[in-house]
């Protein structure tokens, strides 16, 4: 999902006539822990380790606390809010994000709905009556462009993606300049 918001974001800048190598010129404090944020939330899907579940929180703080710092930075007040009720209700859920099996079985997503069932995932749990916070869980679909399959996405991912496609397009276009005229 969060590809699929960075490419948005590209292609919308370059549409805009931006170019990528604006995005250095952003003065964003701390912005690291944005990145090392984002990394360590979604290096632990693919090497999973012991206590990934606090490993994914803590990315997940990472990513809000680096966005606290920046909120002047375009877009990092979405992404501070996205990442903010996903960090929220996962916290309230014991480390792990809620997904709604009603909403995976309306998109066919039948793998998904079985691997919840066994608990094969680390961060991510099925969501029941018992389920805190239920509102700020996966339960919206999404269908990725890029991956070109559906997932189960919660308002604060969509919340954290348009503030990242918002970031990539103003950051694009690159420090505007402004011109003094002075009159004699």
């Amino acid at each position: 999902m969060l590809a699929d918001f960075v490419l948005y974001g590209v292609l919308i800048g370059y549409l805009g006539g931006g170019r990528l190598s604006h995005i250095q010129q952003v003065e964003s404090p701390n912005f690291w822990l944005i990145v090392g944020g984002f990394v360590l939330r979604f290096a632990i899907v693919i090497v999973p380790l012991g206590g990934a579940t606090w490993i994914s929180l803590i990315g997940m703080g990472l990513v809000l606390a680096g966005t606290l710092w920046g909120l002047r930075t375009p877009g990092m007040t979405a992404i501070c809010v996205g990442a903010g009720c996903n960090l929220l209700v996962m916290l309230a859920n014991g480390g792990r994000m809620p997904v709604s099996i009603a909403m995976a079985q309306r998109l066919n997503l039948d793998t998904l709905i079985e691997r919840l069932g066994e608990g094969q995932f680390h961060d991510y749990t099925v969501l029941t009556g018992e389920t805190t916070l239920p509102f700020l869980a996966d339960i919206l679909p999404y269908f990725s462009l890029l991956f070109f399959q559906p997932y189960v996405i919660s308002i604060g991912d969509y919340i954290l993606g348009i503030g990242v496609v918002w970031f990539l397009v103003k950051a694009m276009k690159g420090r505007e300049t402004r011109t003094i005229v002075m009159l004699r």
